[in-house]
């Protein structure tokens, strides 16, 4: 079941950690409206991400650990804790 999950997470989002970021590249599943999950990353429980109508919304969890960020296929991004970062994605 986990192995679905982590299939499921990384193949909708493109989600990847390399080069000290958090590496994204959505698909748009125009039947499937929105989706989204948290993460644990960098120490940081509870990273959100949540994909809706052409949108990447990423929210972090205050705490005391350091900013994430967060890359695009087009941007990088760098979102502090307690910061929440909507992101307009490309027309597919």
């Amino acid at each position: 079941m986990a192995g679905t999950l982590d299939l499921v997470q990384r193949g909708l989002t493109g989600l990847e950690t390399r080069e000290d970021a958090l590496w994204l590249d959505p698909v748009p599943l125009p039947a499937l409206s929105e989706y989204g999950f948290s993460l644990r990353y960098r120490g940081h429980w509870g990273v959100s991400v949540r994909l809706q109508s052409g949108q990447l919304r990423i929210g972090v969890p205050d705490s005391e650990e350091s900013p994430i960020r967060v890359v695009l296929a087009d941007r990088a991004v760098t979102i502090a804790p307690g910061e929440t970062c909507t992101l307009v994605l490309p027309a597919g």
